[in-house]
C-alpha cells in the first residue's frame, strides 16, 4: 500500500535537476497533507527534510563546480601564457647563445691571426735588425777606410 501511494514520485540519487527535485518537494509536501497515517505522516516528513538537504547540497555543489571550472578555465589560460613566456625566453636564450658562441669563434680567429701577424713583424723586426747592425758595422768600416786615407 505504501510503496504504491509513492510510485509516481521520480527520485534520482544523481539527478541534478534543480526543477524536478523543487518539483519532488511539492509532491511531498501535497502528500504530507493527503496522508491520514501518522507512520506515512512521520515517514513524508523525514524524507522531505531529505530532500530539502539534497536540493541544498546539490545547489552548493552546483556552485563549486562552476568556481572550479572557471578557476581551471583561467588557470589554463594563465599556464598557457606563461609556457608560451617561458618558450619565448628559451628561445631568446638560444639566440644569445649562438650569437656569444659565433663571435667568440670570431674572436679567436681573429686573435690568432693577430698572433701570427705579431709574430711574423718580431721575425721581420729581428731580421730588419741585424741587417741595421751588419749596415752600421759595414758603414763604420767604409768611414774608418775613409778616414785612414
Amino acid at each position: 500500500m505504501f510503496k504504491d501511494k509513492y510510485d509516481t514520485i521520480y527520485f534520482n540519487k544523481r539527478s541534478t535537476d534543480y526543477t524536478n527535485m523543487t518539483q519532488n518537494n511539492e509532491k511531498i509536501t501535497a502528500l504530507i497533507e493527503e496522508s491520514n497515517d501518522p507512520k506515512d505522516r512521520a515517514f513524508l516528513i523525514v524524507l522531505q527534510q531529505i530532500n530539502t538537504s539534497l536540493i541544498a547540497n546539490t545547489s552548493t555543489i552546483n556552485d563549486v563546480a562552476f568556481k572550479l571550472n572557471t578557476h581551471l578555465d583561467d588557470y589554463e589560460k594563465h599556464s598557457i601564457s606563461e609556457e608560451a613566456l617561458l618558450n619565448k625566453g628559451k628561445g631568446a636564450w638560444t639566440i644569445i647563445t649562438w650569437f656569444i658562441a659565433i663571435l667568440q669563434g670570431i674572436l679567436v680567429i681573429a686573435a690568432s691571426t693577430l698572433y701570427t701577424d705579431i709574430k711574423s713583424l718580431h721575425i721581420t723586426d729581428i731580421s730588419l735588425d741585424k741587417r741595421v747592425t751588419v749596415l752600421e758595422v759595414q758603414d763604420k768600416n767604409k768611414t774608418q777606410v775613409m778616414e785612414n786615407k
